[in-house]
């Protein structure tokens, strides 16, 4: 089957990417180095691939700011929503691609409307935030009784540590890599999700034998 990220794929995004205000959000997707470059692309096209089916699934991605999940989804028949606190990229992909999606400044404008997603999207964001409980209750509220959530995020070893700062070292933006603004591990938030009764349906790691992410699919 074939990759649901492309060379084709990437080149659009990072057309509309760089017509954008602030490129520190997409400086990893569009590092110079093939390694930084393969790795940031290969998370969201793994993503793509344990979410499975999306047609005429009700999709909810959850710090959509970049917008690197639409194109996919809309050509594969989802129907797509998301929120970011700032997403002037996403709503850029979705006016330029002509992609049908509702986007919305935070979780709790989702919750309000009252629906439940067959697929739920959290990538690389959940390390970030301040109030980790509160936004995985807003999650697991929006997620259907048989939707999965896709999660993915930083191991923080020291292996990734060393290749932050190589990156942040060879960036044109290297605010892009700052440390500071990662509060836990993605081990933290898988392990808050089974404390809340979620369950682990599949983990995959990038990359053997060095795990720098994990991306993993859940279910209530």
């Amino acid at each position: 089957m074939a990759p649901a990220i492309d060379a084709a794929y990437q080149a659009e995004y990072k057309k509309i990417w760089a017509e954008c205000p602030d490129p520190m959000f997409f400086a990893a997707y569009m590092h110079k180095n093939p390694m930084m470059h393969w790795l940031f692309w290969k998370r969201p096209e793994v993503a793509l691939e344990l979410a499975g089916d999306v047609k005429g699934k009700k999709i909810f991605d959850f710090g959509c700011g970049s917008g690197v999940l639409m194109k996919h989804l809309y050509k594969s028949g989802a129907i797509i929503r998301g929120c970011d606190l700032d997403p002037t990229a996403a709503l850029k992909v979705v006016e330029t691609m002509k992609i049908k999606a509702d986007i919305r400044y935070s979780v709790e404008e989702v919750t309000k409307l009252g629906e439940k997603y067959d697929r739920i999207f959290a990538l690389d964001v959940l390390e970030h935030v301040d109030e980790l409980d509160y936004l995985l209750d807003h999650i697991i509220t929006n997620l259907a009784d048989d939707g999965h959530f896709i999660l993915s995020g930083p191991t923080e070893s020291a292996f990734y540590r060393l290749g932050r700062v190589w990156a942040r070292n060879s960036s044109p933006n290297p605010q892009a890599f700052n440390a500071d603004n990662h509060l836990r591990t993605i081990y933290d938030i898988e392990r808050r999700l089974e404390e809340k009764g979620m369950k682990r349906i599949e983990t995959r790691r990038l990359y053997f034998p060095v795990t720098l992410f994990r991306i993993s699919s859940w279910k209530k």
